[in-house]
């Protein structure tokens, strides 16, 4: 796998993209359908904002003309939103919660556009005495932080990370999507999506490899979203991307042109011709807006370190790939997407991404309790001499856990029966 697949144009032609979707997301708040329930479909007009003044961001800072004039453009009309009168009023009324109901307007004034209404509303409701009493986990207290440097340059972005997923590691044998969430966001505000250095207590070859066997599990579920934001962790980190992350790469990129958006978990085409014809196109909107924003986030954050002229793509390793091994994810599950990538890999790429398949093998054998089989395929990276990856360390502890209470076979046993 070359890095020069990752090409400068390509990551241009999908900001376009992400554009055009960051377009349609304004005019729905801007102009939202009255017989649209953005809350009932989880797009929240505040969230769309808050994600659309991001993405703008990102592109904005982006080196190319073209592009940052047009997320400018856009900004323009997200203020209108963003400083709307319910917004200054909703900053005043409830002070706990008033960064977060001010964010498009902190983010789009980083960029120099700022409304003075609401900085003179966030101003008075954060000296408020009730202003900090709101209790958030560590990666929602650190988003506060990342906001609040922007603000004003304040420097307290590190009192948080220790307790963050990025810092303190997953258990990718039970991690949730909302835990995986929290390891991705953890990493945005912590390093403002690549533009500072990762604080000090941040392991980032440990982070990285998290990232990667996370990144089996996601992409085995069709979670594109989740794939897009793990897929921040190397430019954010400031490291060139593993093997399994530029396969990943590579089939969002495939996955995207082909459905022409990056979908998400949520679009389903027969929800979307069910919906009343004058609201259909608002509705599509809603529920596949955030996908295409994450897709667009890493692109411009992937464009600004290749114009860096920083390393994209680490070296690949050299792993035989057992054709069982393939064989068997085949026949397991072979309606993902990633696997239509693997049917157009030439035998010599396929050995650059044993660790992912290997990932893939164990997950698959671990939630479906066939712990025997997750005990062959930790041997068979023995044999074959694939690298651990940090999902087989985790399932090589398990299974000794259960060894040692004697439980193996019984379990084994009643997976079987």
């Amino acid at each position: 796998m070359v890095e020069s697949a990752i090409e400068e144009a390509d990551l241009k032609r999908r900001i376009r993209t992400a554009l055009r979707s960051l377009g349609a997301a304004i005019d729905l708040l801007t102009n939202p359908p009255a017989n649209l329930d953005l809350h009932a479909i989880e797009a929240p007009p505040d969230k769309i904002a808050a994600e659309a003044a991001i993405l703008i961001r990102e592109i904005a800072s982006v080196p190319d003309d073209e592009l940052s004039c047009e997320a400018l453009r856009l900004a323009d009309r997200l203020r209108l939103f963003a400083s709307s009168p319910r917004i200054v009023t909703a900053i005043a009324i409830r002070p706990a919660v008033a960064m977060d109901l001010a964010a498009p307007h902190v983010l789009l004034s980083s960029l120099g556009i700022c409304d003075a209404d609401v900085e003179a509303a966030l101003t008075r409701s954060l000296r408020s005495f009730v202003s900090g009493v709101r209790e958030r986990l560590p990666h929602r207290a650190l988003e506060q932080d990342w906001l609040d440097a922007l603000r004003t340059g304040n420097d307290c972005i590190d009192r948080w990370v220790a307790d963050t997923a990025l810092a303190r590691g997953l258990d990718l044998l039970s991690a949730n999507r909302d835990d995986l969430y929290a390891f991705t966001h953890a990493l945005a505000y912590s390093t403002d999506f690549g533009r500072w250095q990762p604080p000090q207590v941040i392991d980032t070859e440990h982070a990285a490899s998290l990232a990667d066997s996370a990144l089996a599990t996601v992409l085995d579920a069709d979670d594109f979203d989740l794939a897009a934001e793990l897929l921040l962790t190397w430019p954010c980190l400031g490291l060139p991307m593993s093997t399994t992350a530029y396969f990943a790469f590579q089939v969002l990129k495939r996955v995207e042109d082909d459905a022409g958006i990056l979908p998400s978990l949520s679009i389903s085409i027969e929800d979307i011709e069910r919906q009343p014809p004058d609201i259909r196109s608002a509705y599509a909107t809603a529920v596949s807006y955030h996908t295409a924003f994450v897709m667009g986030i890493l692109c411009a954050v992937l464009l600004r370190r290749k114009l860096e002229n920083s390393k994209m793509v680490s070296e690949p390793p050299v792993i035989p790939v057992t054709r069982e091994l393939l064989n068997s994810l085949q026949c397991g599950k072979s309606n993902v997407q990633w696997m239509s990538n693997i049917q157009t890999l030439p035998e010599c790429k396929l050995t650059e991404i044993t660790p992912f398949l290997m990932d893939v093998a164990l997950f698959r054998a671990v939630r479906s309790m066939k712990l025997a089989s997750a005990r062959d395929l930790l041997l068979c990276t023995i044999t074959q001499g694939v690298p651990g990856t940090f999902f087989a360390l985790q399932v090589s502890e398990a299974l000794s856990r259960i060894a040692a209470s004697q439980h193996l076979i019984k379990i084994e046993s009643d997976a079987m029966a």
